[in-house]
């Protein structure tokens, strides 16, 4: 995200949330396996979202926990709980409504192991509201992604902002050349300059920055700047231009 790669969506994981047995420690429920799940997702959430805004990319960037399971509404007799059909699930960003949506349920005094927490929203109408709140996504391309289903959305973002507002907008830069492209030795990066300070940085693939090609002053006007090779080994590269108040994404094939 910071090399300002255009990857709509990214999926990472955390694993051992099938917490069937010692999911809290028998003489303190309030510590335990759970509790430590749940901080590694809390401290996780707050650095992402910290990086982000010291990137200034806050805006631009919204996210969601999933999960293909829920859990029980009572322990079972291994102080852990069993597979259920709801669960929570949390978005967060910038340009999220803060809030909860629904309402805490009633649980039974005399509860079992075997009862459920009851559902309140089908996890596909987080998805239609993501699809078509966010992503600008009509009604009709929804339906045919969640298989034909319609489903009613939640109010989960700020309806004045989506990802493709916060990403479509005038400061960005058109008309990127590089050629040739693949490179041996070198290459050029061609593009219309708005005139001020420039900046070109050079990516991996990974998204980590190696250097920075070009920094100076430009005129507005066409702009050609060259790149040597160096010590490139063969791969995929991305730079990313900051001119003025715009910016701009390409790509170089390293042969």
């Amino acid at each position: 995200i910071s090399g300002g790669l255009k990857t709509p969506f990214y999926i990472v994981e955390l694993g051992g949330f099938d917490t069937h047995n010692d999911q809290v420690d028998a003489a303190n429920h309030t510590v335990g396996l759970h509790t430590d799940l749940l901080t590694k997702v809390s401290e996780a959430i707050a650095a992402f979202h910290s990086d982000l805004k010291l990137l200034n990319k806050d805006s631009k960037v919204a996210g969601c926990t999933i999960s293909e399971f829920g859990r029980r509404l009572k322990s079972n007799t291994s102080i852990g709980t069993d597979h259920g059909v709801a669960t929570p699930l949390i978005t967060f960003g910038t340009n999220v409504v803060p809030g909860i949506i629904g309402s805490s349920p009633t649980l039974a005094a005399n509860a079992t192991s075997d009862d459920q927490v009851p559902m309140q929203y089908d996890f596909r109408q987080v998805y239609a509201s993501i699809l078509r709140q966010w992503f600008d996504m009509s009604g009709a391309d929804t339906k045919e992604i969640l298989n034909g289903a319609d489903f009613t959305t939640l109010p989960i973002f700020n309806t004045a902002t989506s990802y493709q507002q916060v990403t479509n907008k005038s400061y960005e830069l058109g008309n990127i050349m590089v050629y040739p492209n693949p490179m041996v030795d070198h290459a050029t990066i061609q593009f219309t300059s708005g005139g001020g300070h420039t900046q070109i940085q050079l990516f991996t693939d990974a998204g980590k920055a190696i250097k920075i090609i070009y920094e100076n002053i430009l005129p507005a006007g066409n702009a050609s700047i060259n790149i040597e090779r160096g010590n490139l080994v063969p791969g995929i590269y991305y730079f990313k231009i900051f001119n003025g108040s715009k910016e701009a994404t390409g790509k170089i094939l390293v042969q």
